[in-house]
């Protein structure tokens, strides 16, 4: 039985104390037991992880935003503008062939969102384009 946290030892078998283990394996140690926020403990360690994981997640999503903007005020800017002068339904089909050519929708709807609110697509035309982005995403 050694190594075990035994209940019983009876005839040469050991059972484990399931609630003496839980107790010093997991309530009494440490999450935590490497990287730069060891020495932080486990509650101070997960708060300095988390804001630290919450700014790298908003830094890439603003800058991802911009290169998006930058890439697509080109040459998809003007597929843009001309679907957003036809009807919705040819609006629709824009955004599948769009969203097949980047292979995601949630660019497609990254790239939409800055140009709806820059006023360069109406609200109304980034519905079919959107819409056209989550059904050709099932092509992807």
């Amino acid at each position: 039985c050694d190594g075990y946290i035994a209940e019983k030892c009876d005839s040469g078998k050991c059972y484990l104390d399931a609630g003496a283990y839980f107790t010093s394996y997991v309530e009494e140690k440490q999450i935590i037991k490497g990287g730069f926020v060891e020495g932080a403990g486990d509650v101070g360690g997960g708060i300095i992880s988390l804001l630290i994981s919450l700014l790298l997640l908003t830094g890439g999503l603003v800058g991802l935003c911009k290169i998006l903007k930058f890439l697509f005020m080109g040459a998809a800017k003007k597929a843009i503008v001309k679907a957003t002068k036809l009807n919705d339904y040819a609006a629709i089909l824009v955004g599948i062939v769009i969203t097949i050519i980047v292979q995601s929708s949630s660019v497609t709807t990254a790239t939409l969102t800055p140009l709806c609110g820059v006023g360069l697509i109406p609200l109304a035309k980034m519905l079919p384009l959107t819409l056209g982005a989550n059904i050709g995403t099932t092509a992807t």
